[in-house]
């Protein structure tokens, strides 16, 4: 298929009997979930998926799904954007449908009236590829004082004890 922007429903069998990639780009707006997540906004999502049966027969859709999620650090509180590059590795079954045996890093998709929605299952990859609490790397903690009005102060700096130890080195 074509490069732009994803189509709302795929029919997941005919695809993978096709053997067929799909690919474009999903608007940030169509993803509800990641807005509660997010502060701001999260960038367009790229999307390329690749449907195909494997040697058992089993409907596989594997790919990639790329974006930036704008979220706040959960430990100083300043703006933190998350680059997320989730793979994914899913086998397709009807509702009802017999659940394949499948390797730990696959996952069972339900797919209902042979229509499957995409905007959901991407974004339910980016979700799961969020860290559970965002946090910068590296970034200095700041300290609220409620008793000086709300300001924040930096942590005060503790003595290391073992600097005693390298001033005997020294000498």
């Amino acid at each position: 298929m074509s490069r732009g922007s994803l189509p709302l429903y795929v029919e997941p069998f005919r695809l993978c009997d096709a053997n067929t990639r799909v690919s474009g780009n999903l608007v940030a707006a169509q993803l509800e979930r990641i807005s509660e997540f997010a502060v701001g906004t999260a960038d367009d999502v790229n999307v390329v998926l690749d449907f195909s049966r494997d040697a058992d027969g089993r409907n596989c859709i594997s790919g990639t799904v790329d974006t930036v999620v704008h979220t706040t650090c959960e430990r100083c509180l300043g703006a933190l954007d998350i680059p997320v590059h989730a793979k994914v590795s899913l086998v397709a079954i009807a509702v009802g449908g017999k659940v394949p045996e499948t390797e730990d890093d696959v996952d069972i998709v339900e797919v209902e009236d042979e229509r499957l929605a995409l905007a959901p299952l991407v974004e339910e990859e980016v979700l799961m590829a969020l860290p559970q609490y965002p946090v910068h790397e590296s970034c200095d903690m700041v300290a609220y004082d409620r008793a000086a009005g709300g300001a924040t102060v930096k942590p005060e700096q503790k003595a290391n004890p073992f600097d005693v130890l390298a001033k005997l080195k020294k000498d």
